[in-house]
């Protein structure tokens, strides 16, 4: 767990849970929720939230690492579709 940056310690960041990778796996997909960022500002009563396409200004951030821990590593950060929150 750790606070979100400029929220004074109002706001914390808890790391969700993940399934076991494949032994050898490079590879991995993250999702992030912040609250009142991006598509959480305001209120929602849909349960499939729009990722947001601004990575510095994300509500729903998807990004994907491949190849972690090579030299070849490269980052990916999603630009549409949707996240169901339920």
């Amino acid at each position: 767990m750790c606070n979100v940056s400029g929220s004074a310690g109002a706001v914390s960041l808890v790391p969700g849970s993940r399934p076991p990778w494949p032994e050898g796996a490079t590879g991995l997909i993250e999702i992030d929720l912040y609250d009142q960022l991006g598509a959480f500002v305001g209120a929602r009563s849909d349960r499939d939230v729009p990722i947001d396409k601004d990575p510095h200004n994300c509500g729903v951030c998807v990004r994907s690492l491949g190849d972690k821990g090579t030299s070849g590593a490269k980052e990916y950060f999603a630009t549409a579709g949707t996240v169901t929150v339920s």
